[in-house]
């Protein structure tokens, strides 16, 4: 037999979206989530199930986090650095430019990183990790929160499947790099 909680979990899990919100981040409207999903749990169980049920059994949802060892993901990182970079625009019809190293599609429009042949002010950062590290959470923030407690200035951060970018004008790009080296080694030891 089916009971309140298992029917419940199996819709939640069901939804990655709502799933994310009550395991990982606990911030839900637990009454507005059990109406939203009342009718569905009442026919998985063949019965009327009272709201409250479905409330409780939405509060009692839990999974124990994964540990992840964020400082042995980083003791095995590499850095690299690439200089003089330009960013340019264009249309979301028009050819992108020759030797693109990232292009982020905008609303309307693509913005490009890349040499063009002209000195640029834009430098590109990349942290290689290890490929299990692909899928671990937190790893991009971890970075971001390491270079503002250090009070480093950059302009955008992306996770690239096991690679995390960040863009930097040129002048920060060697402290930026400084300090991640410094993570990276501290990490080690």
């Amino acid at each position: 037999m089916t009971t309140i909680k298992s029917a419940v979990m199996s819709v939640i899990s069901s939804d990655p979206p709502t799933y994310s919100m009550i395991v990982s981040s606990g911030l839900c409207n637990y009454t507005s989530m059990a109406k939203r999903i009342q009718r569905t749990v009442e026919v998985m169980l063949g019965r009327q199930v009272n709201l409250n049920s479905i409330t409780k059994a939405l509060t009692q949802i839990r999974i124990e986090p994964r540990y992840v060892n964020i400082f042995g993901i980083v003791s095995q990182a590499t850095l690299w650095a690439e200089y003089g970079l330009n960013e340019l625009q264009c249309g979301l019809n028009d050819r992108l430019p020759e030797g693109s190293l990232l292009v982020v599609r905008r609303d309307g429009y693509y913005t490009c990183l890349c040499k063009t042949g002209e000195p640029g002010k834009i430098a590109l950062i990349r942290i290689r990790t290890p490929k299990e590290a692909s899928n671990t959470p937190g790893l991009s923030l971890f970075i971001t929160e390491y270079l503002y407690l250090n009070g480093v200035e950059f302009s955008n951060i992306y996770r690239l499947g096991n690679e995390i970018w960040i863009t930097s004008d040129s002048e920060n790009a060697g402290r930026i790099l400084s300090i991640l080296s410094d993570m990276i080694y501290r990490s080690q030891h």
